[in-house]
């Protein structure tokens, strides 16, 4: 098996497991307030509880802590949250499965 394959194989079992649990690995809608851009452009002016979306781009884990790489094509955002109130146990059990 090529490098390739390996690649496409594994890719494939992490869509896999996304349409097992019930999402869908290429949504249709998402919910954003505002580009990562305009989060740190404006980041002093913002209300406390707004919604972005990106790509992650690295993840780690810290206790009950992630520390979080997003870019959304307009910038890149680097985050933390409490595991469990970010992503629930649920997602938060299939995240490293992905």
């Amino acid at each position: 098996m090529t490098r390739l394959d390996e690649i496409k194989n594994v890719r494939l079992q992490k869509i896999e497991n996304l349409e097992k649990a019930g999402m869908s690995a290429y949504s249709l809608s998402s919910k954003r307030d505002y580009t990562l851009k305009q989060v740190i452009d404006n980041f002093n002016s913002l209300k406390n509880n707004f919604s972005v979306v990106g790509r992650i781009m690295a993840i780690r884990g810290q206790g009950a802590i992630l520390f979080v790489a997003l870019n959304d094509g307009t910038g890149s955002y680097p985050s933390s949250c409490f595991k469990e109130r970010c992503f629930g146990r649920r997602k938060l059990s299939l995240l490293w499965t992905i």
